[in-house]
């Protein structure tokens, strides 16, 4: 399972589950990392970025084809 954040996590589930969720979720985190020693890692904001970019070109060329449209990507000059 991925993590898409509260947002969507809220608009799909109402607030009271998702909240509920979420906290369930970050125990699990916690616990993991309290039982089995791991070390919070900070990815960075252009992880995150670079992340969201990605799906965002994954989810138009869907959207693309599903309405008969064939997406090819032009490349950048550097």
């Amino acid at each position: 399972m991925s993590f898409r954040g509260p947002k969507a996590l809220r608009d799909r589930l109402g607030a009271p589950i998702a909240i509920k969720a979420m906290a369930a979720k970050l125990a699990r985190l916690v616990y993991r990392m309290l039982r089995y020693g791991m070390k919070y890692v900070d990815q960075g904001a252009a992880f995150y970025e670079l992340r969201h970019r990605e799906l965002q070109i994954k989810r138009l060329k869907a959207k693309a084809e599903k309405l008969g449209y064939r997406v090819t990507p032009i490349p950048v000059a550097a």
